[in-house]
């Protein structure tokens, strides 16, 4: 049997009927790990390392991906193709051991017969670069999310976060109004 590993689990009752018999398609249901909640995960006394650790509400689809590799015969990671997807590409092969440089991971940008199949016989490499973006990105969300949420919630309101896309519209305004 051969594994198709998806993010979304909306995804694979389509996928599974184009590839049929033979084949397994399972969601990783997004990301399977994330940055330890903790400014110091982001590695900054230790070269930015970062620190990771499996997310533990996945802990029963981590189990359910790991007893379905030990009976595949070949497994595709088949992860949206975008930095966070390649980042959750990665974490797959992280969690089954499989080598980031030599697995199949296919890309499609449709669900299609054809583009499910053409992805399948055209399998790409991990792009290192798209998962570095994302680390950076996760690094950089840590980084001032950590340090400026606490001064939002103490001088704005409490429920403001300066994480993600919040922290450039964010900086933008007070840029503004201090000008």
């Amino acid at each position: 049997m051969s594994l198709v590993i998806v993010e979304s689990p909306g995804k694979c009752k389509t996928i599974q009927g184009y590839l049929g018999h033979g084949w397994r398609v399972m969601a990783s249901m997004g990301h399977l790990r994330a940055l330890v909640p903790a400014l110091d995960s982001v590695g900054i006394t230790r070269e930015f390392e970062p620190t990771y650790e499996w997310i533990k509400e996945k802990a029963a689809t981590i189990k359910a991906l790991k007893e379905a590799a030990k009976e595949a015969t070949e497994i595709y990671v088949a992860a949206d193709d975008d930095r966070e997807g390649e980042f959750i590409a990665y974490s797959v092969c992280l969690l089954l051991k499989l080598n980031p440089k030599t697995v199949k991971r296919a890309v499609f940008h449709e669900i299609t017969e054809a583009a499910i199949q053409h992805a399948i016989h055209h399998p790409r490499h991990m792009d290192m670069n798209r998962v570095h973006a994302q680390q950076a990105r996760s690094m950089l969300d840590m980084m001032i999310g950590f340090t400026m949420s606490p001064l939002l919630w103490k001088y704005v309101a409490p429920s403001l976060s300066a994480g993600r896309c919040q922290t450039p519209a964010l900086l933008a305004t007070l840029e503004s109004k201090c000008q």
